[in-house]
């Protein structure tokens, strides 16, 4: 019943938090924000709000373990120059790096890939820096939408549930005891930048 949150490790942030289950329910047990996972197991609830981020949720129902991300953008930009997953200073923050060191960590606990159930959420058009530049708009959340759905069509992987690209944000409720993930839209969270 124990929900262990991960932060990219900077001098700011720098360490993991665990949170212990409520039996009673009446309120999530961890908050997921941006740039962190979560580990899930059990009886344990995990709510987070999105807006172009995106939330992987993938879900072993055997174990009723379940890893959650809140990426923020798309690619890194020291991509060329990443010293890997032990030495990454922002792992989380991006959907082309988390989203296999998720997998990885899964595996190294016996859960195979094809075995997930996999819900991809938010990646929504609440950011959209208008300007000068092909198509005249620089839209995050479709970014990283695409950038979630390629590397799970590049692997092989069905998407169970594809919530993504709303035009508002949205808040999430992932139950590890059933599975399931409650998302609840917010028509007033939308945003423009010129």
């Amino acid at each position: 019943m124990a929900v262990k949150l991960k932060r990219a490790h900077t001098a700011a942030i720098g360490r993991s938090v665990e949170v212990r289950g409520r039996r009673a329910r009446p309120a999530p047990d961890a908050f997921l924000g941006p740039a962190q996972i979560a580990t899930v197991r059990h009886q344990a609830l995990v709510r987070t709000v999105l807006g172009s981020c995106v939330s992987a949720v993938l879900y072993h129902r055997p174990s009723r373990t379940a890893m959650l991300c809140h990426a923020v953008l798309p690619c890194c930009p020291h991509a060329h120059r990443c010293p890997g997953p032990g030495g990454c200073q922002e792992l989380y923050r991006y959907v082309e790096c988390v989203l296999p060191y998720m997998l990885d960590r899964l595996a190294a606990q016996g859960i195979r890939a094809r075995d997930l159930e996999i819900g991809l959420y938010g990646g929504a058009t609440v950011i959209a820096i208008l300007g000068r530049g092909r198509g005249g708009q620089l839209d995050v959340g479709r970014r990283n939408s695409a950038a979630a759905r390629a590397f799970f069509k590049a692997k092989g992987l069905r998407v169970r549930e594809d919530r993504l690209g709303a035009d508002c944000g949205c808040r999430i409720l992932f139950d590890a005891a059933s599975g399931t993930t409650r998302v609840e839209f917010l028509p007033g969270m939308t945003t423009a930048v010129t």
